[in-house]
């Protein structure tokens, strides 16, 4: 199976696993399908196994401010959402604050509304603040007005190193 190919299972599969529960149970038969393609081109259909293939808006990034990269989305239209991950390499008393934000002209930012990978269906627009070494996986759906440009600002960070990419599906 061609790359490309598996690349539109892998994004489905993704896309699938990230809605909420009413949407899945009908999606059933869809999400079973890519995920044995997946398994029969010898890839792992599991939800975290793909290699980013976004943009890297920080790398082993320390301090408060915007995220050393903006994504800019009408590079890939954002036909269904994006996935930001953040993972915290962590020192004494760590803690960071983050804001996942958007922007029409990469000048004017607003929070963005996103969902936790543990809880695909509860949306927020709110911070959220990490203490420990962990990698988080977040939902932003495509359906935010005006929103061309991505970006994360941390604030209140002590002792944490952040690492965010971000795959637009």
């Amino acid at each position: 199976m061609a790359t490309a190919q598996i690349e539109v299972f892998k994004r489905l599969n993704l896309q699938l696993q990230m809605t909420d529960a009413v949407t899945l149970i009908q999606q059933t038969a869809k999400l079973n399908e890519a995920q044995n393609i997946l398994r029969y081109a010898a890839e792992n259909p599991a939800l975290f196994d793909y290699a980013v293939v976004g943009t890297a808006l920080s790398t082993a990034q320390a301090g408060n401010g915007a995220s050393t990269n903006v994504l800019d989305s009408a590079n890939y239209g954002l036909p269904a959402g994006a996935l930001f991950r953040v993972t915290a390499a962590i020192g004494a008393t760590p803690t960071c604050t983050y804001a996942l934000q958007g922007s029409p002209d990469n000048a004017n930012w607003s929070a963005l509304t996103y969902s936790d990978s543990a809880t695909p269906a509860t949306f927020v627009a709110s911070t959220f603040v990490m203490t420990t070494a962990v990698t988080k996986i977040l939902y932003v759906k495509s359906a935010q007005v005006g929103v061309r440009y991505l970006r994360v600002l941390y604030s209140a960070n002590t002792n944490i190193t952040n690492t965010v990419d971000v795959l637009v599906f």
